[in-house]
């Protein structure tokens, strides 16, 4: 039995990827500088918000080469998160 799809799920080493042959359009490896690491939450709040709000920060001193990000999903849930372009030399968020 074959699958007509799969998924590499392995997440960033990309570990289905490197075992399939050369020839298939997955096992090329993506070059590291278009790649992004993201860090994300969702917390929920004591008291509710009236006013939802969504809010994207480029700030290179808290998040060099990305964004983070603060979005109402409810009156008591919020999502918060950091992300950014993966570039040599410079730490993660």
């Amino acid at each position: 039995m074959g699958a007509s799809l799969t998924v590499d799920a392995t997440g960033w080493r990309g570990q289905l990827r490197r075992q399939v042959p050369t020839g298939w359009p997955i096992a090329e490896e993506v070059p590291v500088h278009e790649t992004a690491i993201a860090y994300r939450e969702e917390r929920r709040r004591e008291h509710p918000v009236e006013d939802l709000m969504v809010e994207a920060t480029f700030d290179f001193e808290i998040a060099p080469q990305g964004v983070y990000w603060y979005a109402d999903r409810s009156e008591t849930l919020v999502n918060v998160g950091v992300g950014m372009q993966r570039t040599p030399g410079v730490p993660n968020p």
